[in-house]
C-alpha cells in the first residue's frame, strides 16, 4: 500500500512596527497533521478511506465521518477532517459503497449494510495506538446521520454519535417533504405537490408489500399525463418507478435496484434517542431545504426531555449542509467546527 504523507504546515507571517528601540511581531499559526491513505473491509466491500491524524503522541479521540445519501468521497468532507485532525481528533473519510475507489452496489444496499460500513472504520481505529479506543465515534451528514443511531445496539465501541441534518423521522416522511418542496420551488401548485409526494409514499410501501398495486397504477397513469408533469420531470420524479409492475412479475424485493432510503423507509432514529446510553448531538440548519429542519428540532427537543445524553444545536441560517449564504459565497457559521470539534473531545 503506498503511503502518502501530507502536512498541512504553519502559515506564519510577521507584521514588525519599529519605533525607537520597540518592536511588536504578530504570528498567526495552525497545527500541521498527517494523513494517510488506507484501506479496510466489510464482509464483501473493500473500502477505499483516509486517515487524518494529528501532531504529538495519543492518546486522541477519533471520529468516523459517514457520508450522506449522494455518491461522496473521501475528499466530500474534507474540512471537516482538517479541522478535527488539526485541533487533535484522528479522523476516517471513506468513499462511500460504489462511490470512488469503494466497491459495491449501493442500489442494493439498505441501512445495515450501510452502518456496517461504516462500523469497518470503527474497527480499523480501534488496533491504532495512538487512538483512544474508550472515545471513538461518528459524525454523520444527512442521510448518514440517520441510521448511526443504531450503531450502539450492534457495537460496544462506539462512545459518541453526531448528526448534521439527519431527520429524527423515517425516510418515507423525509421523502414526503422533499418531493412537496422540490416541485413547489419549480412551480408546481401544493396540490399537484401533494400527490406526487403521496404516490410516492405509497409506490415504496408496495415494493415491500406488494399490495394495492391497481390504485397505486391508476394514480401513476394520472399524474403522467397531469399538464404539470413538465415541473415533476426536472426533478426525473417518474423515472424512479422502474418497479410498477403487478406483483407477480416483480422481482425478489433484495434484487430489486433502488435508493437505500426506499428499501430501509421504515427506519426511525427517534426511537433510538430515549434508550441512548452515549452521548448525542444533533445539528440542523433553520435554512434547510431538504428536510423540515423545524419539524425534526422540534421533535429531537421533545425527546431530549427523556434523555440528558442528548445535544440539540440549530444554525438558523445554515442549510442542509451546514453553510450559511453571503456576498461572499458559502460558509460554514462561526465557530461551527470548533464547537464540533470541542464536543467530540468534552471541552
Amino acid at each position: 500500500m503506498n503511503r502518502q504523507m501530507h502536512y498541512i504546515l504553519n502559515r506564519c507571517f510577521a507584521y514588525t512596527v519599529i519605533f525607537p528601540f520597540i518592536s511588536f511581531a504578530v504570528c498567526s499559526c495552525s497545527t500541521s497533521y498527517q494523513t494517510e491513505e488506507i484501506e479496510y473491509d466489510h464482509g464483501d466491500i473493500h473500502i477505499s478511506a483516509r486517515i487524518y491524524i494529528p501532531p504529538g503522541e495519543g492518546k486522541f479521540p477519533a471520529v468516523v465521518l459517514v457520508p450522506s445519501a449522494e455518491p461522496d468521497t473521501k475528499d466530500t468532507y474534507s474540512e471537516y477532517a482538517e479541522h478535527f485532525a488539526s485541533h487533535g481528533i484522528v479522523t476516517i473519510s471513506y468513499d462511500k459503497r460504489g462511490s470512488g475507489n469503494t466497491n459495491g452496489n449501493i442500489w442494493k444496499a439498505d441501512f445495515d449494510d450501510l452502518l456496517g460500513d461504516a462500523l469497518a472504520g470503527i474497527g480499523y481505529l480501534k488496533y491504532l495506538p495512538y487512538v483512544d479506543t474508550t472515545r471513538m465515534g461518528f459524525l454523520g451528514h444527512s442521510q448518514g446521520g440517520m441510521y448511526i443511531f443504531k450503531s450502539e445496539k450492534v457495537s460496544d465501541d462506539v462512545a459518541f454519535v453526531i448528526d448534521l441534518s439527519g431527520s429524527p423521522n423515517t425516510p418515507l416522511s423525509q421523502s414526503h417533504y422533499n418531493i412537496s418542496s422540490k416541485i413547489a420551488e419549480y412551480g408546481g401548485t401544493p396540490d399537484y405537490a401533494d400527490s406526487l409526494a403521496v404516490l410516492m409514499d405509497r409506490y415504496i410501501v408496495y415494493l415491500k408489500t406488494r399490495t394495492n398495486y391497481e390504485s397505486i397504477k391508476s394514480s401513476h397513469d394520472r399524474l403522467i399525463v397531469h399538464p404539470q408533469k413538465p415541473v415533476a420531470d426536472k426533478i426525473n420524479y417518474f423515472t424512479q418507478f422502474t418497479y410498477l409492475k403487478p406483483p407477480d412479475s416483480l422481482p425478489p424485493f433484495d434484487d430489486m435496484e433502488m435508493y437505500p432510503f426506499m428499501r430501509s423507509n421504515d427506519f426511525e432514529p427517534g426511537v433510538f434517542y430515549p434508550g441512548l446510553s452515549i452521548p448525542a448531538l444533533v445539528v440542523y440548519g433553520g435554512k434547510d431545504r431538504v428536510i423540515p429542519s423545524a419539524v425534526c428540532a422540534q421533535r429531537a427537543r421533545q425527546l431530549q426531555q427523556l434523555n440528558n445524553l442528548i445535544d440539540v444545536k440549530v444554525y438558523e441560517n445554515a442549510n442542509h449542509a451546514m453553510k450559511e449564504s453571503s456576498a461572499l459565497g458559502q460558509k460554514y457559521p462561526d465557530g461551527f467546527l470548533d464547537y464540533l470539534s470541542n464536543w467530540i473531545k468534552g471541552d
